[in-house]
């Protein structure tokens, strides 16, 4: 009789920690649909960041290779 109380016990605290468990993935789910737009926003910056300074990088080329003296081949 105690190794049924006991079997009984234990699928009633698997039930219990499925249950917490299923409850814990909704709210993580729920909490990434809530940061997605934030998330996004992060991505969008930085991604223009990283253009600006290619963008940046490139003139700053462009520049020095202009204010070089042109060689002459003679």
């Amino acid at each position: 009789m105690q190794q049924e109380a006991e079997m009984l016990e234990q699928v009633k605290n698997q039930t219990y920690l499925i249950e917490v468990l299923e409850r814990l993935c909704l709210a993580v789910e729920n909490l990434r649909k809530d940061l997605r737009p934030e998330l996004k926003k992060t991505e969008t910056l930085e991604r223009k960041k990283r253009e600006q300074a290619e963008i940046e990088t490139a003139a700053a080329q462009a520049v020095r290779n202009r204010k070089r003296p042109k060689q002459s081949s003679t």
